[in-house]
């Protein structure tokens, strides 16, 4: 009988110390479309949301629903938001069509507010440090205050990114669903022209949810694709680029969406992307997750191998102590004094008690980093986005030319040259440098210009990056300083 025992407690002691110290096994990494929205869908199902086919509106629990209307081709399912936001339901739109959005909010005393609309035209901005690695169609978003708690952490989320973003305008007076500014423009942002921006347009706003509900309007879909979702690994692996806060972003925003007023979590979600209901959530999977910077810090975990080396010290001083009191004599002979057994029972205790407190410590591990810890996407392109292939493009055929002459025209117009103007030479400066320094200045400015608006389209390689690049911070700071500036009109009034 002592010998079953033996075995058994043996038997568990192995059985307890993998449960306690397994690893999480890593998954596999999918390629997804750059352009498509796969990232936002497996949050949506982080959250444990379940896709639908359809929408009935005679569904008695529509409040359970989350809407969500995305891309192109949106304006024929207007009533589906109604449906949702009149039963307590919640609903996100992100597009960049020229729609009115009038008909996708319940009237208001029977009157409907006309004026809120997405404006369809490509929104830019013309500053390079507010922009994702200085594309002018790629500007960060300002997140602004949200009114309600859940989504304070936006906040930190500095560099969110709206790729080629609309504008949304509406009457904040008369539209309460859309009466907070969530994300706005950064400064000196225009229409794609040169147009000004009309006065309180933004790229996304909200309902304050303790009036009418959860609704959020993004003028920009391609904030949520998977590309600029990503973004934040890509750029880490190619450069040392910061990346983006798009992802962190998208997932506050689908933890506050799914969440009803009383705290429990919605269970269903209707998602429609350019005119077609979407089901497939399961092409990227979640890992558990990164500490996202200004949470609580979480409690310090024991080092797995310190805990091993505990158990495997317990299991070999008691090994040997009962060897030492004769445990297999007494086991063939039986001795019926209970000493021998009582002194395993107590060491099988103690090793037993050292493996479940590691599996505790673990599980209360995991429970925290829900509550503190960002999902990651472990996932690849397959560079089928815009920016992936413009890069690509330039790298394959060893010439940067076509996206560094973008890039250095944009720096032209924060030097002062106006954005209409195109000329075929370089514009007279001012400049107070002294004389052996003007014509240094005056090689670089030339250098700069005749890859910028130079009419010879001669190939640049990448290796000839780092000596531009120090010539683009040398007339930078020259210009930071105000030691040159170009003269207005050629002249110098």
């Amino acid at each position: 009988m002592i010998a079953l025992r033996f075995l058994l407690g043996i038997s568990l002691i192995f059985a307890a110390t993998p449960i306690a110290f397994a690893q999480g096994e890593a998954r596999p990494q999918a390629a997804i479309p750059a352009n498509g929205t796969d990232i936002l869908r497996a949050l949506f199902k982080f959250q444990k949301l379940v896709p639908q086919e359809h929408l009935d509106p005679f569904d008695k629990g529509l409040g359970e629903m989350v809407v969500v209307l995305i891309g192109n081709r949106i304006d024929d399912r207007p009533f589906f938001t109604q449906d949702i936001l009149r039963n307590d339901g919640a609903v996100l739109i992100a597009t960049n069509e020229n729609i009115s959005l009038a008909n996708f909010f319940p009237p208001i005393n029977n009157f409907i507010d006309r004026t809120v609309k997405v404006t369809g035209r490509d929104v830019e901005c013309t500053r390079p440090r507010r922009c994702f690695r200085g594309e002018a169609n790629s500007p960060f978003a300002t997140i602004l205050p949200p009114p309600v708690p859940e989504l304070a952490a936006l906040i930190k989320t500095s560099r969110v990114v709206a790729y080629r973003p609309s504008a949304l305008l509406r009457n904040i007076a008369n539209n309460p669903y859309l009466s907070h500014t969530l994300a706005e423009f950064p400064g000196n942002s225009r229409y794609r022209g040169g147009a000004e921006l009309e006065d309180g347009a933004a790229i996304a706003a909200m309902s304050d949810p303790a009036q009418i509900g959860k609704a959020v309007v993004v003028a920009d879909a391609g904030m949520f694709s998977n590309q600029m979702m990503i973004a934040n690994e890509a750029a880490r692996a190619d450069g040392g680029d910061t990346g983006t806060d798009n992802f962190v972003f998208s997932y506050f925003l689908t933890s506050y969406l799914t969440t009803k007023r009383d705290g429990t979590k919605r269970t269903r979600v209707l998602f429609v992307e350019n005119g077609k209901i979407i089901t497939d959530f399961d092409r990227v999977k979640l890992d558990a997750g990164n500490p996202f910077p200004g949470g609580i810090p979480p409690l310090p975990m024991p080092r797995i191998d310190k805990l091993l080396e505990m158990v495997e010290n317990k299991v070999n001083e008691g090994i040997e102590k009962l060897q030492d009191e004769g445990l297999p004599e007494a086991i063939v002979t039986r001795d019926r004094s209970g000493r021998i057994f009582s002194n395993f029972i107590e060491f099988a205790t103690v090793t037993l008690g050292i493996g479940a407190l590691g599996f505790l410590v673990r599980r209360m591990w995991g429970s925290r980093m829900k509550a503190d810890f960002v999902p990651s996407p472990k996932i690849e392109l397959d560079g089928s986005g815009p920016l992936v292939l413009r890069k690509r493009s330039a790298l394959d055929t060893g010439n940067i030319r076509e996206p560094l002459r973008d890039h250095l025209r944009v720096l032209f117009q924060q030097w002062g040259l106006p954005a209409d103007l195109e000329p075929v030479e370089l514009p007279p400066i001012r400049t107070d440098q002294p004389r052996g320094g003007k014509p240094k200045l005056l090689r670089a400015l030339n250098e700069l210009w005749a890859i910028a608006y130079g009419e010879e389209a001669v190939a640049i390689a990448p290796s000839r990056w780092r000596g531009l690049q120090e010539t683009v911070v040398y007339v930078a700071r020259e210009a930071e300083t105000g030691s040159w500036k170009f003269i207005p009109n050629g002249s110098d009034a």
